[in-house]
């Protein structure tokens, strides 16, 4: 009876604990190349013909978890980044979530907003490592971009949405943790209307999905977990629609400027054209050897002029 009762208590054991047990998350790692050689490139992870396919993301939210190693010219700069998009134009979340009048990005905090620039002492110091706090003075280490002041004139910024990330030696995060909300999931699974406004892209395309894309002095993204099974359209098999996303010149120059909080920060600026319905937008760095040619499929989104491949970042080096 004793070894009975020890067996169906063990029995129960087991029970409890697969149930607590949470379901492993989905960790579908970069496949292209480019994108994690460490290079300022400003290449997509999964590449501009691959994505998180719309059709595979769950109802309702989504967990994002990237980790990644610095580079050494990451370390030596203060600072890398990356950019969440929506596949279909390479439009950074946050972007679309402001052009679309809803929150698609939520667990990040915002430039200007949630994290700001540290103000220096009389001495031109500041106290904490990165020369970024929150709102309670404390360091922040990382902060989705936007620029206020900017985009008070422009309305959207092609230099907002990237996640940036300010090196401190003691403490550097390789991590990074954040949720595309349900809306954001719905209109990327609506995938014959960008980011729920009804209208198809003018080539017809009716795709959409989830990507990420590489930033400043180059970063080596390691792993991407998903909080549900999600396929890359590449896995989804025959019968579905082909897409592509553009891609982008990274040839043209870099030109720094002073800002006007501290001396020791630098802006990258980002030239756009527009030549027979597609859209080039570059930056120059001194590593970035890589270009990926335009291509269509994007043609009629409202954002199709901003944020390719070579989109910048405005950017306050390690004081």
């Amino acid at each position: 009876m004793k070894f009975s009762r020890i067996l169906a208590a063990a029995a129960s054991l087991t029970m409890i604990a697969a149930v607590a047990v949470p379901v492993s998350a989905n960790n579908i790692a970069p496949t292209n190349e480019k994108a994690t050689n460490g290079k300022e490139n400003w290449e997509a992870v999964y590449g501009w013909e691959d994505y998180v396919d719309g059709t595979t993301l769950p109802d309702g939210d989504l967990t994002v978890t990237v980790t990644f190693d610095w580079t050494e010219k990451g370390i030596n700069q203060g600072f890398t980044s990356f950019k969440p998009m929506f596949a279909n134009g390479s439009v950074a979340i946050y972007n679309a979530e402001r052009a679309a009048g809803k929150t698609y990005i939520t667990g990040v905090p915002v430039q200007t907003i949630d994290v700001l620039e540290e103000e220096k002492d009389a001495d031109g110091n500041t106290k904490s490592s990165t020369g970024h706090v929150d709102k309670d003075g404390n360091t922040a280490y990382y902060g989705m971009s936007f620029d206020d002041a900017d985009d008070a004139a422009t309305a959207v910024d092609d230099n907002d949405g990237w996640i940036q990330f300010w090196y401190d030696e003691e403490n550097p995060v390789t991590t990074c943790t954040f949720t595309l909300t349900a809306d954001c999931i719905a209109d990327m699974k609506d995938t014959s209307s960008y980011w729920g406004e009804g209208k198809d892209a003018e080539d017809g395309s009716k795709w959409d999905g989830f990507n990420i894309q590489t930033g400043n002095n180059g970063i080596v993204i390691k792993s991407i977990e998903y909080s549900a099974d999600v396929k890359l359209h590449s896995e989804m098999g025959d019968g579905n629609t082909s897409s592509s996303q553009p891609g982008g010149d990274t040839s043209s120059s870099t030109k720094s400027t002073d800002s006007s909080k501290s001396d020791t920060s630098s802006t990258t600026t980002t030239k756009t054209t527009k030549t027979g319905g597609t859209t080039a937008a570059a930056t120059g760095t001194t590593d970035a050897t890589d270009t990926q040619a335009a291509t269509g499929a994007t043609a009629g989104l409202v954002f199709a002029g901003i944020a390719l491949a070579g989109a910048a970042v405005v950017v306050t080096k390690r004081k």
